[in-house]
Protein backbone atom coordinates (compact mmCIF):
# COMPACT_ATOMS: atom_id res chain seq x y z
CA UNK A 1 0.00 0.00 0.00
CA UNK A 2 2.84 2.39 0.85
CA UNK A 3 4.40 1.73 -2.55
CA UNK A 4 1.15 2.63 -4.31
CA UNK A 5 0.88 5.87 -2.33
CA UNK A 6 4.51 6.76 -3.01
CA UNK A 7 4.07 5.97 -6.73
CA UNK A 8 0.90 8.08 -6.79
CA UNK A 9 2.54 10.99 -4.97
CA UNK A 10 5.61 10.75 -7.23
CA UNK A 11 3.40 10.84 -10.31
CA UNK A 12 1.45 13.80 -8.91
CA UNK A 13 4.67 15.68 -8.22
CA UNK A 14 6.02 14.96 -11.70
CA UNK A 15 2.80 16.11 -13.35
CA UNK A 16 2.72 19.27 -11.22
CA UNK A 17 6.31 20.09 -12.12
CA UNK A 18 5.79 19.39 -15.80
CA UNK A 19 2.58 21.45 -15.92
CA UNK A 20 4.30 24.39 -14.20
CA UNK A 21 6.97 24.45 -16.87
CA UNK A 22 9.94 24.12 -14.54
CA UNK A 23 11.47 22.80 -11.40
CA UNK A 24 10.66 23.89 -7.85
CA UNK A 25 12.69 26.86 -6.68
CA UNK A 26 16.20 26.17 -5.52
CA UNK A 27 18.12 27.55 -2.58
CA UNK A 28 18.88 30.96 -4.11
CA UNK A 29 15.37 31.50 -5.41
CA UNK A 30 13.93 30.75 -1.99
CA UNK A 31 16.56 32.90 -0.28
CA UNK A 32 15.82 35.78 -2.66
CA UNK A 33 12.09 35.53 -2.01
CA UNK A 34 12.74 35.50 1.74
CA UNK A 35 14.92 38.61 1.44
CA UNK A 36 12.21 40.32 -0.62
CA UNK A 37 9.58 39.44 1.98
CA UNK A 38 11.81 40.98 4.65
CA UNK A 39 12.82 44.06 2.64
CA UNK A 40 9.47 45.23 1.22
CA UNK A 41 7.71 46.03 4.53
CA UNK A 42 10.84 47.71 5.89
CA UNK A 43 11.17 49.84 2.74
CA UNK A 44 7.50 50.80 2.84
CA UNK A 45 7.82 51.92 6.46
CA UNK A 46 10.98 53.92 5.74
CA UNK A 47 9.41 55.66 2.73
CA UNK A 48 6.21 56.55 4.59
CA UNK A 49 8.23 57.83 7.56
CA UNK A 50 10.30 60.04 5.24
CA UNK A 51 7.16 61.38 3.55
CA UNK A 52 5.74 62.26 6.98
CA UNK A 53 8.98 63.69 8.40
CA UNK A 54 10.01 65.97 5.51
CA UNK A 55 7.12 68.47 5.87
CA UNK A 56 7.69 68.67 9.62
CA UNK A 57 11.41 69.29 9.16
CA UNK A 58 10.83 71.87 6.39
CA UNK A 59 8.30 73.75 8.51
CA UNK A 60 10.41 73.58 11.69
CA UNK A 61 14.12 73.35 10.76
CA UNK A 62 15.24 73.31 14.40
CA UNK A 63 12.98 70.32 15.20
CA UNK A 64 14.83 67.37 16.75
CA UNK A 65 14.25 64.27 14.62
CA UNK A 66 14.62 62.06 17.69
CA UNK A 67 11.34 63.45 19.02
CA UNK A 68 9.51 61.82 16.10
CA UNK A 69 10.49 58.39 17.35
CA UNK A 70 8.81 59.09 20.69
CA UNK A 71 5.55 60.01 18.92
CA UNK A 72 3.25 56.98 18.76
CA UNK A 73 1.11 58.44 16.00
CA UNK A 74 4.17 59.03 13.81
CA UNK A 75 5.20 55.40 14.30
CA UNK A 76 1.67 54.04 13.79
CA UNK A 77 1.09 55.59 10.36
CA UNK A 78 3.96 53.73 8.60
CA UNK A 79 2.90 50.51 10.33
CA UNK A 80 -0.69 50.93 9.13
CA UNK A 81 0.51 51.78 5.62
CA UNK A 82 2.54 48.57 5.58
CA UNK A 83 -0.51 46.64 6.76
CA UNK A 84 -2.48 47.94 3.78
CA UNK A 85 0.17 47.95 1.05
CA UNK A 86 1.75 44.53 1.68
CA UNK A 87 -1.51 42.56 1.24
CA UNK A 88 -2.21 44.58 -1.92
CA UNK A 89 1.24 43.65 -3.20
CA UNK A 90 0.52 39.99 -2.43
CA UNK A 91 -2.77 40.15 -4.35
CA UNK A 92 -1.02 41.84 -7.28
CA UNK A 93 1.71 39.19 -7.39
CA UNK A 94 -0.88 36.41 -7.12
CA UNK A 95 -2.74 37.90 -10.08
CA UNK A 96 0.49 38.15 -12.09
CA UNK A 97 1.34 34.55 -11.22
CA UNK A 98 -2.19 33.25 -12.05
CA UNK A 99 -2.20 30.55 -14.68
CA UNK A 100 1.06 28.98 -13.54
CA UNK A 101 0.76 25.80 -11.54
CA UNK A 102 2.36 25.36 -8.16
CA UNK A 103 5.30 22.95 -8.36
CA UNK A 104 4.13 20.78 -5.48
CA UNK A 105 1.24 20.64 -3.02
CA UNK A 106 1.60 22.79 0.11
CA UNK A 107 3.93 21.23 2.67
CA UNK A 108 4.43 18.25 0.36
CA UNK A 109 0.98 16.87 1.26
CA UNK A 110 -0.37 14.45 -1.27
CA UNK A 111 -3.92 13.06 -0.93
CA UNK A 112 -4.05 9.48 0.18
CA UNK A 113 -6.69 6.99 -0.92
CA UNK A 114 -8.27 7.45 2.54
CA UNK A 115 -8.85 11.15 1.70
CA UNK A 116 -11.12 10.15 -1.17
CA UNK A 117 -13.67 8.54 1.15
CA UNK A 118 -16.80 10.64 1.60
Amino acid sequence: MDEAVSRQSGASEESAVSSSGGQPWGFWGTTGLGALILAVPVLIQILVAIVLAVPILVEQPDFAVEELFDNGQFLAVPTCATGVLCPLLILFLARVRRGRAIASPPLGHYPSPADDRG
